[in-house]
């Protein structure tokens, strides 16, 4: 499901896209905070309000947004009906800023994992039966795709921040999407130092092909089908 920002209610910043990436060495292990600098995230509205100054307004929040991506006006049209310009973020602004610094910390966390072997897993008491797979132990990262590796920002401006799965889909199939700053070059960088490279979200199988189409189109060089979830 393409929903990056959740209509406001679950947005998500590069830090929490960052913790996303896991390394996988036969068990699968969470890049740790401390790999990323990761800052506390701003206090939600409680659960309760008892106080309208409790609860934050929309429009703010949709203004710090666009002013933390930097919105950028582009002359590509929308998938859905090719009549609206698409908005997209700036390369020089806070959001691409912030994923370069998180980027960083994740490449040094990965090279420190691969030179030491990664996690030990801990042995299987059951014996394995001749002919199991071979590869047992081999490092990987797990990436989601909906701003993880895909920017969807571009939808939500056009959405105004409101999910419709038709036009969603639109974007989607139409493999509308850049990629996330810096990851490109993050899943490259991975992939040479000998990490396999898998992608999973939780869009319909009948956007497979073009969620393959837009990470291949986006930079990413391994987004085969077979390394694709859905």
């Amino acid at each position: 499901m393409s929903r990056s920002l959740k209509s406001l209610r679950g947005t998500r910043s590069p830090r929490a896209i960052i913790s996303a990436i896991a390394v996988a060495i036969a068990l699968v292990v969470v890049l740790p905070a401390s790999a990323v600098a990761l800052a506390h995230a701003v206090a939600a509205p409680p659960a309760n309000p008892t106080s309208a100054d409790q609860i934050q307004n929309i429009d703010q929040v949709k203004t710090a947004i666009k002013a933390y991506y930097g919105d950028t006006l582009t002359s590509t049209l929308d998938p859905v009906n090719g009549t609206v310009a698409l908005h997209t973020f700036s390369p020089t602004g806070a959001y691409a800023n912030e994923m370069a610094r998180l980027e960083d910390g994740a490449t040094k966390y990965l090279d420190k994992e691969v030179k030491k072997g990664g996690p030990k897993p801990k042995p299987d008491p059951k014996p394995k039966p001749k002919g199991g797979p071979k590869n047992a132990g081999t490092p990987a990262i797990l990436l989601d795709v909906d701003d993880t590796t895909l920017n969807t920002y571009n939808y939500e401006i056009y959405s105004n921040f409101v999910y419709n799965p038709v036009q969603n889909a639109a974007f989607v199939n139409a493999a509308s999407f850049p990629a996330v700053p810096g990851m490109p070059a993050l899943v490259s960088h991975a992939a040479s130092k000998g990490y396999q490279v898998f992608f999973l979200t939780g869009r319909p199988e009948s956007q497979r092909a073009g969620t393959v189409t837009n990470l291949t189109n986006a930079g990413y060089a391994t987004p085969a089908a077979n390394h694709l979830y859905l």
